[in-house]
């Protein structure tokens, strides 16, 4: 079995992906420095990750005929698997989120995206390498793009929460990661066959015409977008009318 070959079709579907939601960020693009820190501790954080989950899994244990057991599955996915993995998630895109870089709402589906996919470099390196390169075609299809679009979803939401003044947002950018991973991950573990994957398939297709439409919203709002002479009466940075905050000084704006 080719190694160096598995290895590198392991990483190949995080770094397009990557790649192309940088693409994205039309408007003002981010530090690489920050970028790679974000990817580097979205990696990382699958150590606590895995911890966590074969510590859950002596309490909810994955059963084994699905068909069978559907609510044991659900909380399998839901509590071992999706609320671990997305929380790992969220606290490493924390400091990307506290940065001044982050200045406008697309940039968090950049960051989240970033430590999303660096989460999932690691474990498609893991599985592809021990799966072979059966497992690396399904997993560049389904799962590490599936990583993305959860990331681009809490990084929506994250944006939205930051400049928007709305903290019920800050929820949305967990819960809703959360309630998608379970789906997907129940989804493929029904062992259907064709039928698994096809629902996987077409799961996949819904969450990236959902993320088409999130990137849509976060570009149009961007400050570094506007024709309007929009500033803050501090520091006469752009911003947009809605924004409650400045995301250069970071004061309150008043005549919003």
């Amino acid at each position: 079995m080719d190694l160096t070959g598995l290895f590198v079709a392991a990483v190949i579907p995080s770094v397009f992906i990557l790649l192309l939601i940088i693409k994205k960020d039309r408007f003002e693009k981010e530090p690489f420095r920050l970028l790679l820190a974000t990817f580097i501790l979205g990696a990382l954080s699958i150590i606590p990750a895995v911890l966590i989950e074969l510590y859950l899994s002596n309490f909810l244990v994955e059963p084994e005929e699905p068909l069978s057991d559907i609510i044991g599955l659900v909380l399998h996915y839901l509590i071992v698997v999706a609320i671990v993995e997305e929380s790992c998630k969220f606290l490493v895109t924390l400091p990307a989120y506290r940065s001044k870089a982050f200045n406008e709402p697309m940039d968090g589906i950049v960051y989240a995206v970033a430590a999303s996919l660096g989460f999932a470099t690691i474990e498609n390196i893991i599985y592809v390498l021990s799966g072979g390169w059966l497992v690396a075609l399904l997993r560049a299809s389904l799962s590490v793009p599936g990583h993305a679009f959860f990331g681009a979803t809490m990084g929506y939401y994250l944006g939205r929460s930051k400049f928007l003044y709305r903290w019920r947002m800050i929820t949305f950018a967990l819960i809703i990661p959360i309630f998608l991973h379970t789906i997907y991950n129940i989804i493929i573990s029904l062992e259907l066959g064709l039928i698994s994957l096809t629902l996987g398939i077409i799961f996949i297709f819904f969450l990236y015409h959902r993320v088409k439409r999130q990137i849509g919203s976060a570009q149009e709002i961007s400050p570094f977008k506007q024709k309007k002479e929009n500033f803050c009466i501090h520091c006469g940075s752009n911003i947009f009318p809605n924004w409650r905050y400045c995301p250069k000084c970071g004061k309150i704006i008043d005549n919003y």
